[in-house]
């Protein structure tokens, strides 16, 4: 029983939480409705706020047919949003969801190009707006916030529902235990039961789970509600095994699984096959978790991954070595690699600095070099 789609909100009265975003998105459509074109909208939010019922629930609320872009129709999404009203003069509203997680930067890149020029409404969803394909649509979108709905609005909800179906179950503690996702509430009080999720928990709640859990599922599943990136999530998990693990080929095992899921994510950069994503899932947070031998009782101090530290260290002398190459390929006409490979021989002619237009950071790093 999907009590989710059951009890979708029809319109935006119905949608429970963050009534200062729907009020923002009903001014929005009400302004595509006076021929008024306004920019594309970025829902960002958590799982289960609100953000892609919001969506549907405006396009019924106004009228609009609703024409979801997935991975299998990219391709005609320039020439949706492009062209003009329909048959009867209306809308369509043009939905984007799951934008950060179904789609390649590459794809996200020309969608941000195409709406530029768009004519019908467009709306975006996304659960971690700061990746890098999201990045590209934020100069061209109108961004909303959703937070994590009240639980007693949750509560609320459930009540009703419950009443309606003749469903017993605890729905005080299924609303306090939701974590302000209503999809997962609605779940929970369809099974009778409240599910165990890792939902607002933080970084090293999921790495525990997924270091002391012996079954495969879990640990596949451990990183899914961690506001991190899976690359950042696998980079903690490589800091951590040593940690952890004390058995050499236990060790041994977990790098060389999390080895085996970087080979699958460079196939994913060269043929743009995203599908492959579920194989870096498993083998890498499957591999690393069935790595032990047993479980390990021993709660050791989780560290920051050493490579980021030593990356933000070095940020500004990064900044300064791209602005230095930069500036002496643009003299000598060839590319900023090129120039970098050498930056030996310029830092022995004194007239480098004036010549290439140094600044003093810029010469101080070239002397370095000398």
């Amino acid at each position: 029983m999907d009590l989710a789609a059951k009890y979708a909100p029809k319109g935006l009265d119905e949608v429970i939480g963050n009534s200062t975003a729907v009020e923002e998105v009903r001014r929005w459509a009400l302004d595509w409705q006076r021929r008024k074109k306004r920019d594309p909208l970025l829902f960002v939010g958590a799982s289960g706020v609100g953000k892609t019922c919001t969506a549907r629930a405006v396009a019924n609320e106004m009228g609009w047919p609703v024409v979801e872009t997935t991975r299998d129709n990219a391709e005609k999404f320039a020439k949706t949003v492009s062209s003009t009203n329909t048959l009867f003069g209306g809308k369509v509203l043009v939905l984007v969801d799951a934008a950060d997680e179904e789609f390649t930067p590459a794809n996200l890149k020309a969608f941000a190009e195409a709406i530029r020029e768009a004519r019908q409404p467009v709306i975006f969803t996304s659960r971690k707006p700061w990746t890098r394909g999201i990045a590209a649509l934020t100069p061209v979108t109108k961004k909303i916030s959703f937070r994590a709905v009240n639980w007693l609005s949750v509560r609320k909800l459930l009540k009703e529902i419950a009443e309606k179906k003749g469903i017993k179950a605890d729905v005080e503690s299924i609303a306090r235990k939701s974590g302000g996702d209503v999809r997962a509430a609605l779940n929970d009080l369809a099974s009778g039961s409240v599910g165990e999720r890792l939902q607002n928990k933080d970084i090293f709640s999921a790495i525990i789970k997924l270091f002391k859990t012996s079954s495969f599922k879990e640990a596949v599943e451990s990183a899914d509600a961690v506001d991190e990136n899976l690359d950042l999530f696998l980079l903690w998990l490589e800091e951590n095994i040593p940690r952890e693990y004390e058995d050499v080929e236990e060790i041994a095992k977990a790098f060389d699984a999390l080895s085996r899921a970087d080979v699958h994510r460079g196939r994913i950069i060269r043929r743009q096959n995203w599908k492959l994503l579920k194989y870096v899932r498993s083998v890498g947070l499957g591999g690393v978790a069935l790595a032990k031998k047993g479980k390990y009782r021993k709660f050791p101090r989780y560290a920051f991954p050493g490579i980021l530290r030593k990356l933000s260290a070095s940020k500004k002398k990064r900044a300064v070595m791209k602005s230095l190459s930069r500036k002496i390929g643009e003299k000598l006409h060839c590319s900023s690699a090129r120039a970098k490979q050498d930056l030996w021989v310029w830092a022995r002619f004194k007239e480098s600095v004036d010549y290439f237009g140094l600044d003093d950071e810029e010469e101080k790093l070239l002397s370095e070099f000398d």
